[in-house]
């Protein structure tokens, strides 16, 4: 893989109390956390990894108004959020785990949407920092991060998927999400073979 590590960056997706915490809105709207829950020390090595080889660590977020009035066919489509007060912007639920806490010198990206290209600087941010490669990790696999890499592979960058640091509520459409990036959009890799790949990355 380390030939398709060209100006790598990090992209995490929305690790935030929201989707992952017992207390967050997506438990109390009924959704299984653990699988999400399962993933955080691959992500936590992962992050320290690159940050230690001067990849760019880029953290999402996806929050709201705390009206909502921005949320269009998100909530629409998922009213729970608005019912639990789930992911408002300057909340607990949409901070980023304790055990990801960006440092001085990471990114973050607030998102209103699903992707984390659709009308935010990402791409802007991205082409000023020369990244050619995307290694993407985080939550959950078949919404926010497939969209995000499916975006990611419109605009001409190449794509690394971490299998076992991405997750989704459910195995089975988290596995079917991988199957699909890796026919159209990506590569998907472990997180043993990315972390290879960046101890032998050559800038």
């Amino acid at each position: 893989m380390t030939d398709e590590l060209k100006r790598p960056a990090l992209i995490v997706v929305d690790m935030q109390n929201g989707f992952i915490d017992e207390n967050g809105s997506m438990c109390k709207a009924g959704f299984d956390v653990s699988p999400l829950k399962g993933i955080v020390k691959n992500v936590v090595r992962l992050v320290k990894t690159a940050r230690s080889h001067e990849i760019p660590v880029i953290y999402t977020k996806q929050t709201f108004r705390k009206d909502y009035v921005d949320g269009g066919k998100v909530i629409e489509r998922w009213p729970s959020l608005k019912e639990t007060g789930g992911l408002i912007e300057g909340s607990w639920d949409a901070q980023i785990i304790n055990e990801l806490s960006p440092l001085d010198g990471d990114y973050i990206i607030i998102k209103r949407r699903f992707s984390a290209f659709y009308n935010t600087d990402l791409e802007i941010l991205l082409r000023n920092l020369g990244t050619q490669t995307l290694i993407v990790i985080g939550v959950t696999t078949r919404v926010c991060v497939e969209s995000t890499v499916r975006d990611a592979q419109f605009r001409d960058f190449s794509v690394v998927v971490v299998s076992d640091c991405t997750s989704a509520y459910d195995k089975n459409l988290h596995e079917a999400s991988l199957r699909n990036i890796e026919f159209a959009f990506g590569n998907v890799v472990s997180m043993n073979e990315a972390l290879s790949s960046m101890k032998n990355l050559k800038w």
